[in-house]
């Protein structure tokens, strides 16, 4: 083999991983775009199955809200004890 056909066999070789990798990087921005464009149907579809929404009713006029009184009760306590019992004695085995 002389250098010029090493030359062309190896142009040859490089100019098809070029032509795949425009094919693929093709491919790519393809699949994207349809992913998108079936995202936006999708979208779309739901929308217009929505049903249609009741006209808007006149707002009624606010009322004052009434005052509102709590029954408060006194809490019960215990009388305290006014003299303690002697503390009790923990043994530990």
């Amino acid at each position: 083999m002389t250098a010029r056909m090493c030359y062309h066999t190896a142009m040859i070789l490089l100019s098809v991983q070029i032509r795949g990798a425009v094919w693929t990087a093709a491919l790519l921005i393809a699949l994207i775009v349809a992913v998108h464009l079936v995202k936006l149907a999708v979208i779309g579809y739901k929308n217009t199955k929505a049903p249609p929404q009741p006209p808007p009713q006149p707002a009624a006029p606010e009322k004052q809200p009434e005052a509102i009184y709590y029954i408060v009760e006194k809490k019960r306590t215990r009388k305290k004890k006014e003299q303690l019992g002697d503390p009790k004695e923990i043994s530990f085995k």
